[in-house]
């Protein structure tokens, strides 16, 4: 943001010193400066930011803070909630039971976290005076879709945990690295090419830079599918590896016993 502030400062030196040395040439030729003026810029030039109307660091990065605020705590509660999935669960031998065991502990979360995301866009952005002029249909989409991602993480993560206490801090620990790797905070084409690949892993990296185009630049379902996709596919692929996760703990349980 100071790299786009000191550009748009240049820019509109240089506009201006341009200007100023046409007005003197048209003024040498005998027209008058009023006249001048128009000719030397005939089209006022009105510079505006179109995803930070306010001009504002608060207004770029406090959407993005609340939204990983809302990933996380979501990430570090299903984690949590999951810790020991496989001593408390040893009856998720088949699929069917995997998944009921999956729906049950997930549609809780689910409901909570998405009517608290849905409040964080309508509410919190009111609150910190932030425009909103997007698409709440496909807002709402996207914001489910995260959701369920991420709740599917943070199964997926508790099960390898026997303590609540250790899935929340190694949740929690994780937000650093992903708001970074997400593209907010400095733009991915200056990561080194390998981080470019890992943050594609992540559904932070998607979700994050829809959601700010789509509330704040009317992005469509045709500028945003790629990442609608992505998470798409994040939640199939998640959703099947927790009910293999399950169906194997619960092996491993009987084998044990």
């Amino acid at each position: 943001m100071p790299a786009i502030d000191a550009a748009k400062g240049l820019s509109e030196s240089i506009s201006a010193l341009t200007q100023d040395q046409l007005i003197q040439v048209f003024q040498s030729q005998g027209i008058s400066r009023k006249q001048a003026q128009q000719w030397a810029q005939p089209l006022k030039l009105r510079s505006e930011a179109l995803a930070n109307s306010l001009d504002c660091y608060g207004d770029f990065i406090i959407p993005a803070l609340l939204m990983l605020i809302l990933q996380q705590s979501l990430f570090g509660g299903s984690a949590a909630a999951s810790a020991g999935f496989g001593s408390k669960f040893h009856t998720c031998g088949s699929t069917r039971t995997a998944c009921a065991v999956i729906l049950g502990r997930g549609i809780p979360y689910f409901i909570l976290y998405a009517g608290y995301a849905l409040a964080f866009f309508f509410i919190h952005y009111r609150i910190w005076h932030i425009p909103f002029s997007g698409s709440i249909l496909i807002l709402t989409t996207f914001v489910g879709l995260h959701v369920l991602v991420v709740i599917l993480s943070g199964f997926i993560l508790g099960t390898f945990f026997k303590s609540r206490l250790c899935a929340l801090l190694i949740a929690l620990f994780s937000s650093y690295p992903l708001f970074l790797l997400s593209g907010i905070a400095w733009p991915p084409s200056s990561m080194p090419l390998y981080l470019q690949v890992i943050r594609l892993l992540f559904p932070s990296t998607y979700f994050f830079n829809s959601a700010l185009l789509i509330s704040r630049m009317q992005a469509t379902w045709s500028d945003e599918y790629r990442a609608f996709a992505a998470l798409l596919i994040m939640a199939c692929v998640l959703f099947a590896a927790l009910v293999v996760r399950l169906r194997l703990q619960s092996l491993r349980h009987w084998r044990i016993l």
